[in-house]
């Protein structure tokens, strides 16, 4: 059985039907002028020297109010705009069932801490362990997976 330590195992579970929100930057997430969402969208990162072990998402049914909600959408103009080589673009909405019907692997889970509007999209590397970042793209199932959820957005993005 897989287990990770970031994962909220006695929280409530997240429902199918949930929106769920990404945040999307240009051009590493967006390209403007073509509308297409890319698949590094969804992809793993290192952040620093730290793999990343899951996609952050935002529970839109958890926000405590529109200022929370407000400040979740300009998360993205903070992270990306403190490096002044990146255009913060905007967030694209989806239903939770959206993205766990592209892959068996693909898993929204509760994170731990105090933040219940924060989630996570984790990828079954096998039995007893998720994928951390950055997912194998020679791996033709994790790109078509990876294409499906950026397709998943396309016509979903709204700019801020």
């Amino acid at each position: 059985m897989r287990t990770t330590p970031e994962i909220d195992y006695d929280a409530d579970k997240i429902g199918s039907e949930e929106t769920l929100i990404r945040l999307l930057c240009s051009p590493l997430f967006y390209n403007e002028q073509t509308k297409q969402v890319n698949i590094d969208a969804f992809d793993l990162r290192m952040l620093g020297k730290r793999p990343e072990t899951y996609v952050s998402l935002g529970r839109k049914s958890k926000f405590i109010d529109e200022n929370q909600y407000k400040q979740f959408l300009e998360k993205g103009f903070r992270i990306w705009n403190a490096k002044k080589t990146d255009k913060y673009y905007g967030y694209g909405e989806f239903q939770c069932s959206q993205a766990l019907s592209i892959s068996d692997a693909i898993e929204i889970n509760p994170l731990k801490g105090d933040d219940k509007a924060h989630v996570g999209m984790f990828y079954a590397k096998n039995d007893s362990e998720y994928f951390a970042g950055p997912l194998p793209k020679n791996n033709p199932e994790i790109l078509e997976m990876l294409y499906d959820l950026a397709q998943m957005l396309s016509n979903k993005v709204t700019k801020i």
